[in-house]
């Protein structure tokens, strides 16, 4: 879990712009603070690069959210900014993972899978030796995060209270879930949607929880949790089929000679992946079957928040 998770202590009162600032200053200095460590420090532990790419999403976030209070020049860069930190550091942990994924999976397999596994850490570990540079390279680069949270200001048409641009953002966000949950039948593509709208809708979440009651954050921040790893879930092992898919043609053709010592390896590798992706959706379609009850709970805490006299 990465810290400063929750924007704490902004209530319904709270002006919205004052919000505005403390939110930006604490999810840009996670950033900031992740940036040097995933760049000079990732070989001691990977967590670096991962808390750095779950900060940046988590800035966007707040950007999105604040966007009315800012000015859009600034905050434009900020937010490039932000996603090419994102990209760099994206590329990095996917081969992270994939490592960690490889040792487990690993474990007890048979002899004959054996040169496949050894075969794809070498590769999987120069990947990420050449994945490291970028963020060095992106570290080095000026990042304006000092300057935007100076440049907070008030928003000409916007809620001048927290409690008023809260029930706005979830409500429109939630809705914005309730339609892609839609179709019975989602296809790739759609269920990627759906794990980018839940995304978006955690992290605001996490900004406003203090605006709503308890099961704001109770149930309805773990439900949509829930749904955002279990997509996840479904979507590396789909990466992971692609991704072994692809390398089993390339090395199939360049290292034919040694590829029947490589093909139960990938033979199982690819299956296990593949079998591991119905069991995500299974789970994603039980989760799916209570978002009626959730879509009502949120109605229920969104009710009007009063102004404090």
């Amino acid at each position: 879990m990465a810290d400063g998770k929750w924007i704490e202590g902004l209530t319904p009162d709270t002006p919205a712009v004052v919000a505005a600032r403390r939110a930006l200053e604490l999810r840009l200095a996670i950033v900031t603070r992740y940036l040097p460590l995933a760049a000079a420090r990732a070989h001691e532990d990977d967590e670096y690069v991962h808390q750095l790419r779950v900060a940046t999403r988590r800035a966007t976030s707040a950007l999105k959210v604040f966007a009315e209070y800012l000015p859009g020049k600034r905050a434009r860069r900020v937010k490039n900014q932000l996603r090419s930190i994102r990209q760099v550091a994206s590329v990095a942990r996917d081969w992270d993972v994939f490592q960690r994924t490889l040792a487990r999976v690993a474990r007890d397999r048979p002899a004959d899978q054996q040169p496949a596994f050894d075969f794809l850490r070498g590769f999987a570990f120069q990947q990420r030796l050449e994945a490291q540079p970028g963020l060095s390279g992106i570290a080095a680069a000026t990042f304006d995060a000092d300057a935007l949270v100076a440049a907070v200001g008030e928003a000409t048409d916007g809620p001048r209270r927290l409690g008023d641009l809260a029930p706005l953002v979830i409500e429109t966000l939630v809705h914005e879930l309730s339609a892609a949950l839609a179709n019975p039948h989602p296809g790739g593509e759609e269920l990627h949607r759906i794990r980018i709208i839940g995304k978006r809708l955690r992290y605001a979440m996490e900004i406003f929880a203090d605006c709503f009651g308890p099961s704001f954050r109770r149930t309805l921040y773990p439900a949509v949790e829930e749904m955002q790893e279990t997509l996840g879930d479904a979507n590396d092992g789909h990466v992971a089929v692609l991704r072994l898919s692809s390398l089993r043609q390339t090395v199939q053709r360049a290292r034919a000679v040694d590829w029947p010592r490589f093909q139960p390896g990938f033979d199982w590798l690819i299956d296990h992946f593949e079998n591991s992706i119905p069991a995500a959706r299974e789970r994603f379609d039980r989760w799916r079957n209570r978002w009626s009850e959730w879509h009502a709970q949120f109605a229920r805490v969104m009710s009007p928040i009063p102004e404090i006299a």
